[in-house]
């Protein structure tokens, strides 16, 4: 104990001659042993700012290269240098004993660093390997327990599995423990900050080498390059390993060669990493993936259609967090239908970005689930990108029907489905089975249509190629171009309708409008219509929920249509 006389004191932290500061200081006051003691609270303790740079990096000594000060200390274990036993002949660090599974080795990290980072994220990397006593190595099964792991601790808190084993192509005695972990109030307030690397078992040693934590870019959609790119961390899993993915329960890992790796999951569901920053409050991003099914090896087709049950499809959820609790969850792409013989399914959609996902979330997450446990699931290329507003073009997805019906349109008290021999000898949409004339195949509008582009007073122009056939036959079949007769003989109309953001319905038509003089009975038949717009005095431009309708429909039920190339432009 100090016995200072009365007065101000300048207290600091030397390092030879070199006044320096900590990693970290948590002061506690004693019982006063004299009448005049300090009072607790009365040492103001001045916490200089971190220098430019040093929080960058956190980890020292990481590639355990300066053996006689290694920064490092250990939990409820020795620790030794072992020079040629690290990744390349490098040195690495070992424990000495085996007393307890918790056996970790442990960093103080720059508490100061975590003050000015609320938010921002660190990816962590440490390689490990496990030895029994002759270092013989040990490969441990990713996703299986009992592998080792990074913690991150405070005071008060521990955040468990902040890195874990990363399932890797390549044969390597070294693993990588990987992860992303964002920093939460909870760690701002905190003044003493640590890292563990665990072995989580007593039956091996362990060797660990280049370990790091590095503090990810700060990204804005309005500044960086890459935000334009895939925004999927990893996400065509060029490196031969799963980073930035992980599962909740089930076997994961990588499958595959050079240029065409694969993640492949038992059960659970597949997690990955978005880069925050990126996505833009209001605008449109397009997701893909890529999938397969495996029973015993062989690649089976899910239901599209299915919303349960054994045969149901996988989908994709984005989910929002922030400060560590969950914002919600938007469901971004579901299955479409995949050709006869092609390799690989997908999952496809079109979301606007929320304000939670955009301006509030620290932390997005990919969530591919819908798995069924008695199968395996092989996702690729996956993929979430900006699309951009091209109002000029058609603005209207899968116009020539190539991802098929499913997810683009819906049969209204009718059926729909797809059909081979289309307009570009592709596929088509064929609507059948109608109840009544006022049936027939609506596209889906809400998801699959920029509502950003309509503005009062464009005109808009329509276009669609037409086959009739008579119910249930592959035989052709004519209308009447000039019948409005809808149970005798009338061509099929276009409906339109749109409505503002209260619902109110603006704009209200039905659209007979051929472009030939008499219908072609054994070829296409090209729709085209225009629509105007309400000026800025009938209308606010706001879209309801619904989106706009776009409504094949009013000719007779003894007809089937086939459509294709449904296309939708500005013109003025």
């Amino acid at each position: 104990n100090a016995h200072l006389p009365p007065g101000t004191y300048h207290v600091a932290f030397l390092s030879g001659d070199e006044e320096v500061w900590p990693t970290f200081v948590h002061q506690t006051y004693e019982e006063k042993l004299c009448p005049n003691s300090f009072d607790e609270g009365v040492l103001e303790l001045v916490t200089p700012s971190a220098a430019d740079g040093d929080c960058s990096s956190l980890i020292r000594n990481g590639a355990m290269e300066i053996e006689d000060d290694l920064m490092w200390l250990t939990r409820f274990t020795g620790i030794v240098p072992k020079a040629g036993l690290g990744i390349g002949g490098s040195t690495a660090i070992k424990d000495t004993t085996r007393v307890n599974q918790r056996d970790a080795f442990v960093q103080f990290l720059d508490s100061r660093c975590f003050r000015s980072s609320r938010g921002r994220s660190y990816e962590i990397n440490a390689w490990i390997k496990l030895v029994d006593g002759y270092d013989s190595p040990h490969k441990c099964q990713a996703n299986n327990g009992g592998c080792p792991e990074v913690r991150i601790g405070s005071l008060d808190r521990v955040w468990p599995s902040v890195a874990t084993l990363v399932p890797q192509v390549y044969d390597d005695d070294y693993q990588l423990l990987h992860g992303v972990f964002v920093v939460e109030k909870e760690l701002v307030e905190s003044n003493l900050i640590e890292l563990f690397v665990m072995r989580n078992r007593v039956d091996y040693n362990m060797l660990v080498d280049n370990v790091s934590m590095t503090l990810k870019p700060e990204l804005s959609q309005h500044t960086d390059a890459v935000c334009s790119e895939n925004l999927v961390e990893n996400g065509y899993f060029d490196s031969g390993d799963a980073k930035f993915w992980s599962q909740s329960t089930g076997l994961m890992k990588i499958v595959g060669q050079q240029g065409n790796f694969a993640l492949q999951l038992t059960d659970g569901n597949a997690r990955g990493f978005i880069k925050v920053g990126c996505l833009a409050h209001g605008k449109r991003y397009e997701v893909l993936i890529k999938y397969k099914i495996l029973y015993r090896g062989q690649t089976i087709r899910c239901d599209e259609t299915a919303d349960s049950g054994p045969f149901q499809c996988p989908a994709a959820t984005l989910l929002s967090y922030h400060d560590g609790s969950f914002l919600g969850g938007e469901k971004v792409a579901q299955a479409i239908e995949a050709s006869d013989g092609q390799e690989w399914s997908e999952l496809y959609g079109i979301f606007t970005a929320s304000s939670d996902q955009s301006d509030k979330a620290d932390q997005l997450v990919l969530q591919v689930d819908g798995f069924n446990k008695d199968y395996d699931y092989v996702l690729t290329s996956v993929s979430l990108k900006l699309q951009i507003k091209t109002c000029r073009s058609n603005i209207l997805v899968n116009s020539n029907l190539n991802l098929g019906v499913t997810a683009f349109w819906i049969g209204v008290q009718s059926s729909i489905a797809t059909v081979s021999d289309g307009f570009d000898d592709d596929s088509a949409l064929l609507s059948y089975s109608r109840e009544r004339p006022g049936n027939g195949p609506r596209f889906n509008s809400a998801d699959f249509f920029d509502t950003r582009c309509l503005d009062p007073g464009n005109v808009w122009e329509i276009e669609a190629q037409i086959k009739l056939f008579k119910a249930g036959t592959n035989i052709p079949a004519a209308c009447d171009l000039s019948s409005v007769n809808p149970s005798e003989d009338a061509c099929p109309a276009l409906f339109v309708e749109v409505a503002d953001g209260s619902g109110t319905v603006v704009l209200e038509d039905l659209l007979r409008s051929y472009e030939m003089p008499a219908w072609n009975l054994n070829g296409w038949n090209l729709f085209r219509g225009q629509i105007v717009l309400p000026s800025e005095n009938e209308w606010d431009g706001s879209i309801s929920s619904a989106g706009v309708i776009l409504f094949f429909r009013s000719f007779p039920i003894h007809l089937d249509l086939v459509l294709d190339n449904f296309i939708l432009r500005q013109i003025d």
